[in-house]
């Protein structure tokens, strides 16, 4: 029995999973789309920010935590700044398509043109913080 008391003490936190999918999807929309965030509640009041996941640059990580944090507008929450700078992941950049010969032409998305980039954040979601594979070849058709 005293076992379970001293786990059930040992937790001095709860997360804030609303919160948390809500900065994970604002910096997915601000060009971070694999960097992930946790908010954490302290039981003492204090709330924790945690980032998660990659960018190819020392710039990127910066960004992703100011971004984050302007987002939240707390100056008083701390950060726990885990992501890893992966500098292959700017060669996974979709690349930019020609605009259209008219304004109203429609034009269809390239076939599979994202599909390196969804498996990529499929595989950080599924298997948390893990490198990167170096890229063999062109990542796009």
């Amino acid at each position: 029995m005293l076992a379970v008391s001293s786990a059930a003490d040992a937790q001095n936190y709860q997360v804030d999973k609303y919160g948390s999918e809500r900065v994970t999807r604002f910096l997915h929309h601000h060009n971070l789309p694999l960097v992930g965030a946790q908010l954490i509640d302290n039981n003492d009041g204090s709330r924790e920010l945690h980032l998660f996941g990659f960018v190819a640059t020392e710039f990127g990580k910066q960004d992703a935590q100011q971004k984050a944090l302007k987002y939240l507008g707390d100056n008083t929450i701390q950060v726990v700044n885990s992501i890893q700078i992966n500098p292959s992941i700017e060669s996974m950049r979709p690349l930019a398509q020609d605009p259209p010969a008219a304004a109203n032409t429609p034009v269809p998305p390239p076939a599979n043109s994202n599909s390196q980039w969804d498996k990529a954040i499929d595989n950080i979601y599924r298997n948390g913080a893990q490198p990167l594979p170096q890229p063999s070849g062109p990542l796009l058709p």
